[in-house]
């Protein structure tokens, strides 16, 4: 039987929790984690209508991006709108789950999904300043540089504008193999000594879970040794945004007109002149003004976001960064494609997986109104 708190997992495991900000709610918000699981309904708010066309269609389960539940509730009572939504849930064995900032910043998260639909090359994270930790792992010489390109491999070594980066010394491990080990070389009850090296390496911790399996998969030895250290300049923080570059150079009104049709919007705002040519993109998915200083620090000749202010659009045209203003709505639609997606490929405790469908009741709250 799936349950809530598999569905749970796997969002986990797609969206670390780590990954959201501190004032950020997420994870199941209202139900069972053990409430079984057959239907699964996507969307971006848990709106009463997007509820009850759940219902109505019966999932036993919801999964929004933006929380029901965002800042602490004194009561729970039909008298409000989060109260009734909450309560016909319950009533109807509907659970909900948000995955909000966590999916935000996650690799392969929404705004990974928006640079693949607007078919950047090259993306990588809007800022420099994310929280790295160093790896330092003890490995014979024999098997020195098979591991350690192996760990490349897995995502290590890469900062700023390199990659492979790596310090490493020699020196002697000593061991003695107990009753019951299964040493790759050494005599039991022997003290061995073999000569090593010590390798250092940076990570994203985004990287890290991945680099310690396979660090314990390359390496011969029964028992790897390593140690874990948080450099006190490589603390950093996530930033939910993305830069890359497009194949083809075109004018700020072209890439406009192409960021529309991928995006399926009727129409987005526009600031910068028309005729300037745009090949460095920055996406921030949501409200993205935050992100207008490292998008002209990264050289970013357009930033692609939403709920942009007047203010905010002059100092990014100041700082020589275009803007699309494609609406917090317009940004973030694209969230039921993408756990749809993840959740139809991903593998199940049992062989017939959750059906999964994207809810239809939910539309941009704005209209456009021309005389």
């Amino acid at each position: 039987m799936i349950t809530v708190s598999e569905i749970a997992g796997k969002i986990n495991k797609l969206a670390p929790s780590f990954l959201a900000e501190d004032w950020d709610n997420i994870g199941i918000q209202v139900g069972n984690p053990d409430w079984p699981v057959d239907k699964i309904g996507v969307a971006l708010d848990a709106t009463e209508e997007i509820v009850d066309e759940a219902i109505e269609t019966g999932c036993q389960l919801l999964i929004v991006h933006h929380p029901l539940i965002f800042k602490g509730i004194k009561n729970v009572h039909t008298g409000n709108t989060t109260g009734k939504i909450i309560t016909k849930a319950i009533q109807s064995e509907l659970s909900i789950i948000a995955a909000h900032t966590n999916i935000d910043h996650a690799e392969n998260g929404l705004n990974d999904y928006l640079s693949n639909l607007l078919e950047l090359d090259n993306v990588e994270n809007l800022s420099n300043n994310l929280p790295f930790k160093k790896f330092v792992g003890y490995i014979p010489e024999s098997d020195f540089e098979k591991v350690r390109t192996a760990l490349f491999d897995a995502g290590a070594g890469k900062f700023g504008n390199y990659d492979q980066v790596s310090f490493s010394f020699k020196g002697n491990g000593s061991f003695r193999p107990l009753k019951g080990s299964n040493p790759a070389e050494g005599v039991h009850g022997e003290r061995s000594e073999v000569k090593e090296y010590r390798l250092e390496i940076v990570v994203d911790e985004r990287d890290l879970d991945n680099l310690i399996s396979t660090y314990f998969e390359m390496h011969p030895y029964e028992e790897p040794v390593f140690d874990l250290f948080q450099p006190e300049q490589l603390q950093g923080e996530y930033f939910p945004a993305r830069i890359g570059f497009l194949n083809n150079v075109m004018s700020l009104s072209e890439f406009a007109r192409f960021a529309n049709n991928k995006l399926n919007l009727d129409y987005s705002q526009v600031a910068g002149n028309k005729d300037k040519e745009i090949e460095k993109v920055a996406i921030a998915c949501g409200s993205g003004a935050d992100f207008i200083k490292a998008a002209s620090r990264q050289g970013a000749d357009v930033l692609v976001t939403g709920d942009i202010k007047y203010h905010e659009a002059q100092s990014a045209l100041e700082s020589g960064v275009a803007l699309i203003n494609a609406g917090h709505y317009g940004t973030e639609k694209v969230f039921p494609e993408l756990i749809k997606n993840y959740l139809t490929e991903v593998e199940y405790s049992r062989a017939k997986k959750p059906d999964i469908i994207e809810l239809e009741g939910q539309s941009s709250i704005w209209n456009l109104y021309t005389t």
